[in-house]
This record gives C-alpha cells, sequence and structure tokens, in this order.
C-alpha cells in the first residue's frame, strides 16, 4: 500500500461488523495477506488472521512455532492481538498476525484446526514437534503430539504484572531488597523442578509479611498445578530458543504498545512487519546475519 493510499484510512469501526478494504486485505506489493476473517455468535465476535504465502510456508515446515497473545494492546471491538512466530537463523520471524474476541478454548481450537486445513490444502502438515506459549492450555489439547513448553519472558511478565496489580509496585521498585525477594520468586523457573518447591518455601518463609498476597497467587499458580510446573520451569529448556522468543515478543510488544492501535492501524502495523519479515529472508538466504529480532 502507498503512503499515499494509507492516507485515506477507512472510518474507525465502532463494532467489529466492518468491510475490509481491498488495500487492507493485502501486503504492500498487493499480494494475499488477508488469510481468515470469519465471525462467532451471530456476528457478534470476528476473528481475523493474517499471513502471506510466504509466511504460511514457512510456518508449515517449522518444528518449533512461538504463540503468544497480548490483551492490553488489542484495538477496540476485540480481546487480544495474536501471534505466532517462528525461528530462522536464529532470527525470530513472524508468520501469523490475528486479532480474536475472547481467550475460549473453544476459538483456539477452531482456529488451529482452520490452520492445519490450510497447510492440507497445499500438501503439508501443520504438526509441529514443539510449541513455545504463554501457558494457554488450549494449545496442549490442539497439538497432542508436540512437547510444551512456556516461554520464560510470559512467566517473569505474568509474575510483574501480579506484583502492580497487589498494589506492590512502589515497594518493588522503591525497596532493594523486597525488590531481590521478588526476583528471586522470579528465577525460580531456573532451577531444577525437584528444588523448585523447596525453594520457594524457603524465600516465602523469609519473605515480607506484606507480600504474603503475592505468595499466594504463585503458589495458587505455580506451583499448585494451574500451570503444571514442567510446563514453566525453563531449566531443562533451550535457552537460546527462549532468548529469541523473548527478543521479538518485547520488540512487536513495544511496537503495538505505542501506538494505541485501532483496527486499521493494527493492519498497517503488520503490513511493515510482513515487509520487514520479507526483508529479513532476503538477508538470511544471501548469508547476511540479518536485522535484530
Amino acid at each position: 500500500m502507498s503512503k499515499a493510499r494509507r492516507k485515506n484510512i477507512p472510518i474507525i469501526p465502532k463494532s467489529c461488523v466492518c468491510e475490509i478494504p481491498t488495500a487492507y486485505q493485502q501486503t504492500l506489493s498487493n499480494k494475499r495477506f488477508l488469510l481468515m476473517d470469519y465471525y462467532l455468535k451471530r456476528a457478534k465476535e470476528r476473528v481475523v488472521i493474517f499471513s502471506s504465502d510466504q509466511q504460511l510456508n514457512l510456518l508449515f515446515n517449522s518444528d518449533v512455532i512461538f504463540i503468544d497473545g497480548t490483551f492490553s494492546a488489542a484495538p477496540e471491538n476485540f480481546d487480544q492481538v495474536f501471534l505466532i512466530h517462528v525461528q530462522q537463523f536464529n532470527q525470530g520471524l513472524p508468520v501469523v498476525f490475528g486479532l480474536l474476541p475472547n481467550r475460549r478454548t473453544t476459538t483456539y481450537m477452531d482456529l488451529f484446526k482452520r490452520l492445519k486445513e490450510e497447510a492440507i490444502a497445499i500438501n503439508k502438515v501443520f504438526e509441529p514437534k514443539q510449541v513455545v506459549s504463554d501457558f494457554e492450555s488450549a494449545l496442549v489439547s490442539a497439538f497432542p503430539n508436540a512437547s510444551h513448553t512456556g516461554c520464560n519472558f510470559h512467566f517473569v511478565q505474568a509474575v510483574h504484572w501480579n506484583i502492580t496489580k497487589l498494589g506492590l509496585a512502589s515497594a518493588y521498585t522503591h525497596d532493594e531488597s523486597i525488590r531481590g525477594q521478588c526476583r528471586q520468586l522470579m528465577a525460580l523457573s531456573l532451577m531444577p523442578i525437584a528444588e523448585v518447591e523447596k525453594q520457594f518455601k524457603h524465600i516465602h518463609a523469609l519473605a515480607s509479611p506484606s507480600f504474603d498476597d503475592l505468595f499466594v497467587y504463585f503458589e495458587r499458580q505455580w506451583i499448585n498445578a494451574c500451570v503444571r510446573l514442567s510446563l514453566w520451569n525453563a531449566n531443562e529448556s533451550d535457552h537460546r530458543t527462549n532468548n529469541i522468543a523473548e527478543a521479538y515478543n518485547r520488540r512487536f510488544g513495544t511496537r503495538i504498545m505505542k501506538k494505541h492501535l485501532n483496527f486499521w492501524s493494527f493492519i498497517q502495523l503488520i503490513q511493515d512487519e510482513r515487509l520487514r519479515f520479507e526483508h529479513i529472508i532476503i538477508q538470511l538466504a544471501s548469508g547476511a546475519s540479518g536485522s535484530k529480532p
């Protein structure tokens, strides 16, 4: 889409029901980009997924995929920005961008079913060997034969978010001792699984009573199997893989958080991301190291 065409931004929709103009269905080189566009609940909820042919081929040829959902930056009328990226020559490359209306297991399962059908249509199979995600249990059901691990970035992010939610952010920022205790909690993901529960109790015993609510949350969410320990523990994971996931999540997350996106500006942003993807692929194919994730 040329700069002149991008200035002609459509009216921002007041609901999820709107027509997507052709220029927003295509890449900046005028190739198909909109992959799926369908409604749930009699047009009250909408799923919109973008991926180019080149990105789909890379997705279906990848043994390891990274799945991420960002909630706070989703455009109005949607619940989350959904992203799949893969690892190529130590680069995190985005292959699927989407907007989802909710976090229901049935929504995820339906999306992955449709992606598997897209793979079959081009004589490929969408069955990754490893799925790195933000602890969504639906992914285990969607890919039962894959090994599932949580991204350490999402684990630390979740703990930090609850520090803020519980009103402890000021103490965390200004009290070095309390900040150290919180970081010890975050570091539990890097310990051998057999030592995690014992070390958690040790940290709790030495912690300030004002942080009891944080330890209650942590024990319920991470120790007592709301998210099973083997999923979030990164002690035996490929740290290089985790670092690649974290680098791209940080970069993309920073971009969408800065933009205060509406529906159209989100599509413009991912059109730019797809163009960047194409440039990196060309660089990698020519033997260059590529830009940073």
